[in-house]
């Protein structure tokens, strides 16, 4: 039972860290391509755009984690069908907006938090937590045949 709960949180963390590598990689090449934002990967090379979506990634696979955790906290002892998920996705986005924060202030310094701007420190994690829990979600609820579980609760 612990196991099968350690593969669904790995699995989750692995997840949104691919959703959000293919985010941050998108993002980065964009706002060269547009020439906004991001002074410090201007000079663009496809090197730069790896690491900085793979710090993207990082922070997304932790999150992910963080989110397996607040799920099952959140909705223990519910099915899986009677989860909405915009409810979900509203906590995907908290968990990913104060996870971000954390990780600003841990890994920057408390210093990022203030120069990073509001933007950057709480809208974007939280919209793409939001969106990425809202798939998670909608994923599994699609995924879990009716005849394996017909109950469909979270494990206590």
């Amino acid at each position: 039972m612990i196991l099968r709960r350690l593969r669904g949180a790995f699995g989750t963390a692995l997840t949104w860290a691919t959703g959000w590598f293919v985010t941050g990689l998108l993002v980065i090449t964009a706002s060269n391509l547009l020439h906004i934002g991001f002074r410090e990967y201007l000079d663009f090379s496809i090197f730069r755009a790896l690491e900085y979506a793979g710090t993207v990634a990082a922070v997304g696979f932790f999150t992910g984690l963080a989110f397996s955790l607040y799920v099952a906290a959140a909705f223990r002892g519910r099915s899986l069908q009677q989860l909405k998920p915009a409810t979900v996705a509203l906590g995907g986005a908290g968990v990913a907006a104060l996870f971000y924060l954390g990780w600003l202030a841990v890994f920057g310094g408390l210093a990022s938090l203030v120069t990073s701007g509001l933007l950057l420190s709480f809208a974007l994690p939280a919209a793409l937590g939001g969106l990425t829990a809202y798939g998670s979600i909608r994923v599994a609820q699609r995924a879990l045949p009716a005849s394996l579980d017909p109950a469909g609760t979270l494990p206590a």
